[in-house]
């Protein structure tokens, strides 16, 4: 009797921890990542806006140029969707009010006083042929004023962009680009402006 006794009260710690242990889990998966260190950027404030969820799958994507800091390209699939594009800058854009950018692009702006990514430019493109760094300095620090033939070209390569500045707070995000009223891409659409 003592025996059996033991064994059940055994099935129902082993019963309690397995329990414990998957809720747990879901809270540690559903919760959005903290900062890992100082250089992961500011902690979530109500200067940045409320907390929002982070996305646990993006469109996957690649760094291809990240050698003009606070400005990086990516690159994604081709056939990647304007809907995935769009996931992937609002997701952008939630790890960022979370404080989580640096779980998906390196520091932009590092040892800043305002954080790891106090300036974030981020174009997104989908043909590493244009995600160069040679074309994409060209693009970002161009020679002249007026907009060149290759910066147009390489424009209409941008699939989507994101832009943050911790300044004023200032925050965009669109499919395709807006360069001060020209705007690149198949189907320009602004996701958010602030």
């Amino acid at each position: 009797m003592n025996r059996s006794l033991s064994t059940i009260r055994g099935v129902l710690l082993v019963g309690a921890c397995v329990v414990i242990g998957v809720v747990l889990a879901r809270r540690t998966l559903m919760t959005p990542a903290a900062p890992s260190s100082p250089a992961a950027g500011p902690a979530p404030s109500s200067a940045t806006g409320p907390s929002r969820e982070i996305p646990l799958h993006l469109p996957p994507f690649t760094i291809a140029v990240k050698e003009f800091l606070p400005a990086l390209a990516i690159v994604v699939d081709p056939k990647t969707s304007d809907d995935q594009l769009a996931a992937l800058i609002n997701g952008l854009q939630a790890a960022r009010v979370n404080g989580a950018l640096g779980r998906f692009l390196p520091p932009t702006t590092p040892g800043a006083k305002g954080g790891a990514f106090e300036t974030v430019q981020l174009f997104v493109m989908s043909d590493p042929e244009w995600a160069t760094a040679a074309r994409f300095k060209a693009f970002v620090y161009p020679p002249a004023a007026e907009l060149s033939p290759a910066e147009e070209e390489f424009g209409s390569h941008i699939r989507a962009y994101y832009f943050y500045i911790t300044q004023g707070n200032h925050e965009v995000g669109s499919i395709g680009y807006d360069e001060n009223g020209d705007k690149f891409g198949t189907a320009y659409q602004k996701l958010f402006q602030r």
